[in-house]
């Protein structure tokens, strides 16, 4: 991975880390995850349900650009 792959990735990681702290994201995952499995899922109120579904765009996008940038990466290096 070259350095301009890595700087992509670093700042995709800010953005995450924009949007909530570590400390944040790993209550926002685990509340995600126990109302999934426990089925509460229908008494969270409507700011959590957004919460909810923010976190799963940011992942998302997060997980859809890293995955291209490594993808581009190892095909630049495959290529040479």
């Amino acid at each position: 991975m070259d350095s301009n792959q890595s700087a992509k990735i670093a700042h995709e990681v800010v953005e995450l880390l924009d949007f909530a702290s570590p400390e944040e994201w790993k209550k926002l995952l685990w509340d995600w995850f126990k109302s999934t499995v426990s089925g509460s899922y229908d008494q969270l109120s409507k700011k959590e349900k957004k919460n909810m579904g923010e976190v799963y765009e940011k992942m998302d996008d997060f997980i859809q650009k890293v995955g291209d940038h490594i993808v581009k990466s190892k095909n630049n290096s495959t290529n040479l």
